[in-house]
């Protein structure tokens, strides 16, 4: 008896480490697609990445770590710490820092409100949404090449595929449904 049990409990150890392991060749997948489509372009000019609104405080702190920086030399660290900046970011900077946010969530912790963060600014605003939310994100939209559009999509999709009960799985099929799906 004690030989089944370890047995089985082997093969689940097994087909978990293979789960990961698989996961993971998803992730650095998914990372190398990232980087390919959006490219290693220079960055924007610092006083084009931030929204006039919000406090000057977070407009100065956003401009400090991000400007004048390529998306892809920012660490997982610093996207993490300052995963609250997406909400900031004037339309050429969420575009141009979104893959930075894109590979940081990637490899954060299940649970990690970064996940959650990225996948939520991935939604289009609600129809009640003020009309400087629609038009941001509209205008946010015309910057992102087919390939950007692709990659966004794959992105969704693999986190839309995780976890069915998953709030970030959930928000990322809603996103695919709503609006990004009709570019795959």
């Amino acid at each position: 008896m004690e030989c089944d049990t370890l047995k089985s409990w082997w093969h689940k150890q097994t087909v978990i480490e293979y789960q990961k392991h698989e996961m993971t060749l998803k992730q650095d997948d998914l990372v190398r697609r990232i980087s390919e489509a959006f490219g290693n372009k220079p960055p924007p000019r610092v006083e084009d990445i931030v929204e006039l609104r919000g406090d000057i405080h977070e407009r100065t702190e956003i401009r400090r770590i991000f400007g004048g920086k390529r998306w892809s030399e920012l660490d997982h660290v610093t996207i993490e710490g300052n995963y609250d900046f997406l909400s900031f970011f004037s339309p050429i900077g969420c575009h141009y820092y979104l893959p930075a946010y894109m590979c940081a969530a990637l490899n954060a912790e299940k649970d990690s409100i970064l996940r959650f963060t990225v996948v939520f600014h991935l939604v289009p605003p609600r129809r009640s949404a003020s009309e400087n939310a629609k038009s941001c994100f509209e205008e946010g939209l015309k910057l992102f090449s087919p390939e950007e559009r692709e990659v966004v999509c794959q992105y969704l999709g693999y986190f839309g595929g995780l976890d069915p009960k998953d709030l970030v799985g959930r928000t990322s099929r809603v996103a695919l449904r709503l609006f990004w799906g009709k570019w795959h």
